[in-house]
This record gives C-alpha cells, structure tokens and sequence, in this order.
C-alpha cells in the first residue's frame, strides 16, 4: 500500500526543508598526510521560500586549516534567502589523525619522554 500527501505551497511563504551535506575538498591536515576529514553530520534543517531552497549544500574541508579546527554550521555557505535552522555551533566536520600521527603528537605533548618502540606498540 502507497499512500501519498499532496499540499499546497504558497510560493511567497517560507517553508522548512532538510539539506544533505556533501564533504568535499580536503582538510590542510589530510593534504599533509597526518588523517582524515570527517563529516560529522549527515544534514541540516534549513528554512526558505520554495524557489530558494536546496537539497544538497557542500561542506568544503579545504577551511579546516589545522587538527584542531572543527567546521561548525556557522561556517557552511548557504545560497542567499536560505536561512539554516540548525544550531550554529554544531560540529559538521572535523579531522581525525592517523595513528602513526596521533602517537607523535603525543609525543610531543611528552617532551620526547617516550622512545620510539613505546611508540610502536
């Protein structure tokens, strides 16, 4: 069984939507090779006229400059007359080290106390 809802839509009135989030670039820290960039979230709610609304935004990781950067909803480009609903500091993306990276920034943060077959396992 189908079943269908049709509603009228006043061109004129807002209406709310979800948009799908799509990464894409890479993070200055993935380009160095140290991981990966992460979408944290799949969507975000946003409001519009009909006309104005989209179904996919792009999240570009190229502004997370730094590991420690988070994109945030904040930081998301949206078309002009769409308003996000979203919270603006909710995590969209982030940047997760490599192992082999992870150890050495501990590491570091240690002042070089640990050798590096301690490292290793």
């Amino acid at each position: 069984m189908l079943h269908v809802d049709f509603l009228e839509i006043n061109a004129d009135s807002n209406v709310t939507g979800v948009a799908t989030l799509n990464l894409v670039g890479r993070s200055v820290p993935e380009q160095q090779g140290l991981g990966s960039t992460l979408l944290v979230i799949n969507s975000i709610e946003i409001s519009g006229r009909p006309d104005d609304l989209v179904s996919e935004l792009e999240v570009n990781a190229e502004i997370i400059d730094k590991p420690s950067r988070n994109l945030l909803v904040s930081d998301l480009v949206v078309p002009e007359g769409v308003t996000v609903l979203t919270t603006s500091d909710l995590t969209v993306a982030r940047f997760a080290p490599n192992r082999k990276a992870a150890v050495e920034s501990e590491e570091e943060g240690l002042g070089g106390e640990l050798d590096s077959s301690a490292a290793e396992e």
